[in-house]
């Protein structure tokens, strides 16, 4: 006997509890209250059984006079799980185990990117069924099944993360440019002339950092329209990357606000456009802290060439 994921000459981690008197006992003598049999051979293997790692076994999938393929672990992570040929039908179980060999790699792939998957129960039938398919000499479809299964739910991992990139990318983007152009409007718009020229350069420089959170977002919504948002990691770093494209945003068009403001470089042209530190007005920031938001790589390009 012998079982996919378990070597038949290494110790067994969970063994069943041994069976007292019809009762099973946790180790300790205590017995349970309900027994668990042990399912030693092919025939012998039922649901609610324990197979030869002690794992309840709570479904099977198919069941024939060689194999068993079933499925433990619904409360702490789902295995599909091979119990080959009886010891004593000779040779038999070392053909099945080569003929699954290259289809556990895909079965450990796929469960693993089932972590996250609601109802994923459609996809561990689907391991069984290529399960099958291998030990009935049909390695090929089964390799394909698999395969198919694993990009299927790729893909519905990487949308998922889109949607959570842009939810979490939209709000902060759209609180930090509502908070600061708002005080940048009570500073310009509701003062007198002589408060408003006094902050003026304050404001601006709020008014760029307000525009550089909108063309961070401008520039993720289209890197997630285009598919290519960053969505391999789990929710926390995708949620982290979303919150960092936009400090970026803001970061970089206060620099470039900046860098303009203080004359540190005499000019910066963007495109066909030339901004000059002198002609830098309200709209002008606007414009420039957009810019350096959407644009992630124009002020480290510039920070780079005035070091140069």
């Amino acid at each position: 006997m012998a079982n996919i994921d378990v070597d038949p000459k290494a110790p067994i981690e969970n063994p069943s509890p041994p069976i007292v008197n019809g009762k099973s006992t946790n180790g300790s003598g205590a017995h349970s209250d309900e027994a668990k049999l042990n399912a030693t051979t092919v025939a012998s293997f039922k649901i609610g059984y324990l197979d030869s790692a002690g794992r309840l076994i709570e479904d099977i999938y198919f069941k024939r006079t060689t194999y068993v393929i079933y499925c433990t672990g619904k409360s702490t992570g789902t295995q599909i799980l091979v119990q080959y040929a009886d010891a004593d039908d000779k040779g038999t179980d070392t053909k099945q185990i080569a003929a699954l060999a290259e289809l556990i790699p895909l079965r450990n792939r796929l469960q693993s990117l089932l972590a996250d998957i609601p109802k994923p129960d459609q996809y561990y039938a689907q391991i069984a069924e290529a399960f099958r398919l291998g030990l009935e000499g049909k390695l090929d479809i089964a390799k394909q099944t698999l395969t198919d299964a694993v990009t299927e739910v790729q893909n519905l991992r990487a949308s998922a993360g889109r949607n959570i990139y842009i939810n979490q990318a939209g709000p902060i983007a759209a609180a930090v440019a509502a908070a600061l152009l708002l005080v940048s409007a009570i500073f310009l718009f509701f003062g007198n002339a002589q408060f408003a020229k006094a902050w003026s350069p304050l404001a601006h420089l709020l008014i760029a950092s307000g525009a550089g959170a909108l063309g961070a977002l401008l520039s993720i919504a289209i890197s997630v329209r285009t598919r290519t948002v960053a969505t391999d990691g789990d929710d926390l770093s995708i949620r982290i990357d979303a919150g960092l494209r936009v400090l970026i945003g803001v970061l970089s068009a206060a620099v470039l606000y900046l860098i303009l403001g203080t004359g540190v470089m005499s000019q910066v042209k963007i495109g066909d456009m030339t901004f000059n530190p002198g002609a830098i007005v309200w709209q002008l920031a606007l414009l420039l802290g957009f810019a350096a938001g959407f644009l992630e790589r124009l002020v480290p390009d510039l920070l780079e060439k005035k070091a140069a």
